[in-house]
């Protein structure tokens, strides 16, 4: 897939333009866009339960170290150069989305489209359908596909979707998206946005990245604590949580 950014130095020698890649974020309201918008900006996250809805647009961008060769950045003394880029994250109401207001803009020139649903709610998931065809005709299928499974710091009960309903409907619609082309479980991620532990969401932000950027992404090690299994048997009374 060619992107849609400019020639790039590989070696970001000074005073050369970092590689840019704008991903934006798409979802039913309340699953938690904005949460994972502010994270991605702050580094933080925001433990109250009063975070206001995205009215228009908002968009950030960071710098993040990616893999030149073809895999991931580590310590190893084999490792190929990291590189730098810049990430921009777009977020808007996702009402405002379905009224077709900000359609065409929000979706023009980007890279990956984040698809945003929330663990405490199955309809967040089954919504997508419409947000699929959308991104996929304002993209003209330029825009590769990944996945966010937000709020996995809920307690057990409160958890509705189960891994096999998600799975079940990425392999019902990786056959009609090429963006969702290779192994569907390897564009889906567990998140918090709203968690001090920062559940998943970094990691899953440097591996979209160092997709975009060419590089092969690489499932989380089953001992990495970055690792999420759905309904885990872990209670909110082991760990800090935010009241959102």
């Amino acid at each position: 897939m060619a992107l849609l950014s400019a020639g790039r130095d590989s070696r970001n020698s000074p005073g050369s333009r970092l590689v840019r890649y704008k991903s934006v974020l798409v979802g039913e309201a309340g699953v938690g866009k904005t949460s994972a918008w502010i994270r991605f900006k702050t580094g933080h996250c925001i433990c109250s339960s009063g975070v206001p809805s995205t009215i228009g647009i908002d968009y950030c961008q960071k710098a993040l170290a990616v893999c030149g060769g073809g895999g991931v950045v580590n310590s190893g003394a084999s490792s190929p150069v990291a590189e730098q880029v810049e990430l921009q994250l777009w977020d808007t109401g996702g009402g405002e989305m379905h009224a077709g207001a900000l359609t065409s803009n929000y979706y023009r020139d980007a890279h990956a489209i984040l698809f945003v649903f929330s663990v405490a709610d199955k309809n967040s998931l089954n919504s997508l359908d419409a947000w699929l065809s959308d991104a996929n005709s304002y993209t003209n299928g330029r825009a590769q596909f990944f996945f966010l499974c937000n709020k996995m710091d809920l307690a057990d009960d409160d958890q509705k979707v189960f891994v096999s309903d998600i799975m079940s409907f990425l392999d019902l619609h990786a056959a009609t998206y090429d963006q969702m082309s290779g192994d569907t479980s390897k564009r889906l991620f567990y998140v918090s946005a709203t968690d001090p532990d920062n559940i998943g969401f970094d990691a899953a932000m440097q591996a979209i990245v160092q997709v975009l950027h060419g590089g092969l992404m690489q499932p989380p090690s089953p001992d990495n604590e970055e690792s999420i299994v759905l309904h885990s048997s872990k209670s909110p009374a082991d760990k800090q949580t935010c009241p959102c």
